[in-house]
């Protein structure tokens, strides 16, 4: 098996009292990254993110292999049940876990990494041979999809009123999505060098003087210009991205999560 690495970070957006993004990773078994986005127009989104992630981690490593072979769908739901278990035991409200949950995770049984996408955010990836590439996943109307709504008899029926369109964005290429509520995708791991899943924070980055916003090339460049894949390879880049995005006065508006794989 080829070496690996996880790693993940997430940080507030200067436009909010709290931040209600989260992600994390797990350096063994599935290799798992996670992140997730909290609706900034429910009560405590901050807990329910980190309760979806931490939820997501526990479905995957509890199935571990097999996990391939249930759909997406039947793993969103096993997800979404065992975080609403833990709300309603601290009593938090259940729209507490209005959030996007992007999930990630190798399996050696098909040798690849598989990405879930429950609602909006993206996937960044770089190919051995040294293509860059990137899915951004966005609503028409900005209404992203939450599996909470599966919690709720009417949930699905409000959702779907909104008569929107889920759209993906490649270097190249802007088309739509089949399926409004999940996205999956599984990528070689003898074809990657590395890939990572963020939230929509990753498009708010502007100019906090003229809110200009970032040019994409200048961001992408600036997030993935990893030194080396040792240790906490997100973090740093993160820390000294973001440090660099702020000498030019750009920083993220909103919560902003990222995680990832490496493969050596």
């Amino acid at each position: 098996m080829k070496k690996m690495n996880t790693d993940s970070f997430f940080r507030k957006g200067y436009s909010h009292q709290i931040c209600e993004d989260y992600a994390l990773n797990e350096n063994q078994n599935l290799f798992t990254f996670i992140v997730s986005d909290g609706c900034s127009n429910s009560e405590h989104t901050d807990i329910g993110s980190r309760l979806l992630s931490w939820s997501a981690k526990e479905v995957i490593s509890s199935v571990g292999e097999e996990i391939i072979n249930l759909s997406p769908s039947r793993i969103g739901n096993m997800i979404i049940d065992k975080a609403f278990i833990s709300v309603k035991n601290l009593n938090i409200p259940a729209r507490s876990l209005d959030a996007t949950l992007l999930l990630g995770f190798y399996n050696k049984n098909d040798n690849k990494v598989h990405v879930l996408i429950f609602g909006d955010g993206a996937i960044f990836f770089k190919n051995k041979n040294e293509d860059f590439d990137y899915k951004i996943f966005e609503y028409s109307k900005n209404y992203p999809f939450y599996l909470s709504y599966l919690l709720y008899s009417d949930g699905l029926d409000k959702f779907n009123e909104k008569e929107q369109k889920k759209i993906i964005k490649t270097k190249n290429s802007e088309k739509e999505c089949d399926s409004l509520y999940v996205s999956k995708y599984s990528f070689d791991v003898e074809c990657l060098e590395w890939l990572f899943i963020s939230t929509d924070g990753v498009e708010s980055v502007f100019n906090i003087k003229d809110f200009d916003k970032i040019e994409e090339d200048k961001l992408y460049n600036e997030l993935t210009s990893f030194k080396n894949y040792n240790g906490e390879f997100i973090k740093r880049r993160m820390k000294r991205a973001f440090k660099n995005l702020n000498k030019e006065d750009f920083d993220s508006e909103d919560d902003f999560s990222i995680a990832g794989i490496n493969i050596q």
